[in-house]
């Protein structure tokens, strides 16, 4: 597994329809929300402030944020200084998923972990839409539903996260080769190795 342990941020959160800057974020009100639950619907923006404290016994161990709020997201430390964006999609794999931020290589334990993430409640390529729509349904533009999947500071295994990696490029090349090439079945067998060895 690559997160090895993990404790909920506490999360407090403030909806707009519109988006709202950085220097703003704190003109309105926050309410503090649990995984699960729902913080806003298509095209709806949202800023999430994240604080946790890494437990003593993960000193020497990296700690990473592993965020998800169904929607895309940008990570910023507490200056306003922009960490990194999250995604749930990509065009070039329907897996693929971007919610993990290593935040201590080697954290000493204790340490104070304060985040700001900036949501918007749609996907990569915008909102979910149902072709043909009768004229007058009620989702004919679109829908799209914000919630918070997961908000935790994790232990992440770069070790295993390498081997994952890997295992990923290998797997795609094992899917290019033609049926017959002899390198496929080469692929497939130190695959095969590898994961009797793990």
């Amino acid at each position: 597994e690559v997160l090895r342990a993990s404790v909920p941020f506490t999360v407090e959160v403030m909806v707009s329809d519109e988006p709202v800057a950085y220097a703003d974020r704190l003109a309105a009100e926050y309410r503090t929300i649990n995984p699960g639950e729902v913080w806003g619907s298509a095209w709806q923006s949202a800023w999430f402030k994240l604080n946790a404290q890494v437990p003593e016994e993960w000193a020497g161990r990296t700690v990473a944020a592993h965020l998800n709020v169904n929607g895309e997201g940008l990570i910023f430390d507490d200056s306003g200084c922009p960490l990194y964006s999250l995604t749930n999609q990509s065009v070039f794999d329907v897996h693929y998923g971007k919610d993990i931020l290593r935040l201590f290589d080697c954290c000493q334990g204790g340490e104070q972990v304060e985040l700001w993430l900036e949501a918007a409640a749609n996907q990569l390529f915008g909102i979910d839409r149902q072709p043909n729509a009768e004229r007058n349904a009620p989702t004919r533009h679109g829908t799209y539903t914000g919630r918070v999947n997961y908000l935790d500071l994790v232990v992440f295994d770069l070790e295993v996260w390498g081997l994952l990696l890997d295992f990923d490029v290998l797997f795609d090349l094992f899917h290019a080769l033609p049926e017959n090439a002899p390198r496929r079945n080469v692929v497939l067998h130190v695959l095969n190795q590898a994961i009797d060895a793990y």
